[in-house]
């Protein structure tokens, strides 16, 4: 009995694969996707592997950073349950959902500083990690404030 080349289910053209058997692409994904949504132990290999292949270091190694960080952003000192999540996911609550993992760009993988809150790494980022651009705007912000109070006690107003 011949197979068809269309899927019974969704009727799209199905693909050949090296070992000659056919596979409908979508009906395929669907179900990867709704695996990956029901099964909590695929979801934890996939974010391991994922960590892996880009970073160079395992989950573990994460965890006890996080526990070297008092389960806080590097920078700002917020707990990571406190900070918002920069990935939104139906699915579960890890602290990687909620914390970047920061690294060096300019070496190879493994060279990770630190876990930060979404909010710090995008400053890190905006300021394309250069150290006198940091210090540049903290002297700027201090300098305005003070700045603005001296205008609001000869003044008499506040400033914004």
């Amino acid at each position: 009995m011949r197979r068809s080349a269309h899927c019974g289910i969704c009727g799209s053209l199905k693909i050949a694969l090296k070992s000659g058997k056919l596979r409908c692409v979508p009906c395929r994904q669907r179900y990867a996707r709704e695996y990956y949504r029901t099964s909590e132990y695929r979801r934890t290999k996939q974010r391991q592997l994922y960590v892996f292949r880009k970073y160079g270091v395992r989950m573990e190694e994460l965890e006890q950073l996080l526990d070297r960080q008092n389960g806080c952003c590097a920078i700002c000192k917020k707990n990571w349950r406190a900070c918002v999540p920069a990935k939104h996911t139906p699915y579960e609550k890890v602290f990687l959902h909620h914390l970047c993992i920061d690294h060096d760009h300019d070496h190879e993988r493994g060279k990770v500083r630190g876990l930060l809150c979404n909010s710090c790494n995008t400053a890190i980022g905006l300021f394309e990690e250069d150290g006198i651009r940091f210090v540049n705007a903290m002297l700027y912000l201090q300098s305005k404030t003070a700045i603005d109070e001296r205008l609001s006690s000869q003044c008499g107003f506040q400033t914004s």
